[in-house]
């Protein structure tokens, strides 16, 4: 029952902070090297 609650409880709260905080993803290449970053922008750039 615990588990279940904390499962909800945790979808709940990932879905109202992604509303705030939107994730982006940035992708920077250099030679053969790629690195891709996944973060949470603090805010929504209007537009």
């Amino acid at each position: 029952m615990l588990i279940v609650v904390l499962f909800v409880g945790f979808k709940v709260m990932q879905v109202n902070t992604k509303k705030h905080s939107p994730e982006d993803t940035v992708t920077f290449a250099m030679d053969q090297t790629q690195v891709t970053v996944k973060y949470c922008r603090p805010f929504k750039k209007p537009g």
